[in-house]
């Protein structure tokens, strides 16, 4: 089950990096849907990992599983202490 709190605050910080005005849901991918690139992907990593004191494993991180909002979210709540 998602923690829909930690859910909306990424979508918050999500938006708050996106040129798109596209509307983000479970499925958005954000590379191919909200037009992430590298720089704002980074970007993304470095706001949630300052934000919930986690790490992106970049090893072992699938990068195209992740580009999906939904994964992405599972991600951050499974690795918050």
């Amino acid at each position: 089950m998602m923690n829909n709190n930690l859910k909306e605050e990424l979508k918050e910080v999500v938006m708050s990096i996106s040129k798109s005005k596209q509307e983000l849901n479970d499925d958005t991918n954000l590379c191919f849907d909200l037009g992430f690139d590298s720089v704002e992907m980074v970007e993304l990593f470095t706001e949630v990992e300052d934000k919930y004191k986690i790490e992106f494993d970049f090893d072992e991180v699938d990068f195209e599983d992740i580009a999906i909002f939904k994964n992405f979210v599972s991600y951050v709540e499974s690795n918050m202490k």
